[in-house]
């Protein structure tokens, strides 16, 4: 399944459920690294989304020599929208 989100600052991202795959289609400050470039698919681990809070996208995890656990991960500005269809959370001017 396909899901789409917008952030306060006029990001817009595509998740790709089924593959764990997820793309920035449109933003206004320039993607993180791990992020890449806008259009680009990256395989995540986990997405933890909350209206009104960040997006939090895992992308892997490992542990330390003494076991504990090391997250990689990036974290958007808070969610203002998500739905399954890019017009859920697209803004029309």
């Amino acid at each position: 399944m396909t899901k789409y989100v917008r952030t306060i600052s006029g990001s817009i991202y595509e998740i790709d459920e089924d593959n764990k795959c997820i793309r920035r289609l449109h933003g206004i400050a320039n993607p993180t690294p791990r992020q890449g470039a806008d259009g680009e698919y990256k395989t995540y681990k986990e997405i933890i989304i909350a209206a009104n809070k960040a997006m939090v996208i895992v992308w892997e995890t490992t542990s330390n020599e003494d076991g504990e656990l090391i997250c990689r991960t990036t974290s958007t500005s808070s969610v203002e929208a998500f739905g399954n269809k890019l017009s859920e959370v697209s803004v029309v001017n």
